[in-house]
């Protein structure tokens, strides 16, 4: 069964913005170290002024991170669903997928808009759903693979009774 070309697309564009907003992310965590490390132009800020920017930057590094969560989300949701509509993994899996993605998602769009919420949802709820099916997925497709053909298998059951090859 063939997928939907433009889901997977807008899913595929939804991952390239993620990849480049936590790439942002990750190299502006080196502002941390670069306003931490004592370096003698830092000088002329005070220690406290100093201990405030580096607060500043690893403030913004939750916000910045959660977009990149969001989008995730996002990506993940989209790809699920259509491994769940192609029938290539168990649509068990694919929906757990789906709902670890979303969860995943929501609850970085929410911290976004309700800081406070970070310090109330553990990340154990939000994260453990999506950690263990994306876990599970890789061991399923490590241990059992796609068809060969890359058709679904109840598609490839299903010709192959037809005499259609």
């Amino acid at each position: 069964m063939p997928v939907n070309r433009s889901l997977a697309l807008l899913a595929t564009g939804w991952g390239l913005i993620e990849t480049a907003t936590l790439v942002v992310v990750t190299l502006s965590d080196f502002d941390v170290l670069r306003i931490l490390s004592g370096a003698d132009y830092l000088h002329a800020f005070e220690a406290n002024r100093l201990q405030a920017l580096a607060r500043l930057s690893v403030s913004a590094h939750a916000d910045a991170y959660n977009v990149g969560l969001v989008l995730a989300g996002l990506r993940s949701t989209a790809f699920c669903y259509l491994w769940f509509k192609s029938g290539f993994i168990p649509r068990a899996l694919a929906a757990w997928g789906m709902v670890a993605s979303f969860l995943m998602g929501a609850c970085a769009f929410s911290f976004i808009i309700f800081p406070e919420l970070a310090k109330v949802i553990p990340v154990e709820i939000y994260g453990a759903p999506i950690f263990f099916f994306e876990l599970t997925m890789g061991f399923w497709l490590l241990l059992k693979g796609l068809p060969p053909s890359g058709a679904a298998p109840d598609r490839v059951s299903t010709s192959a009774q037809a005499g259609v090859v």
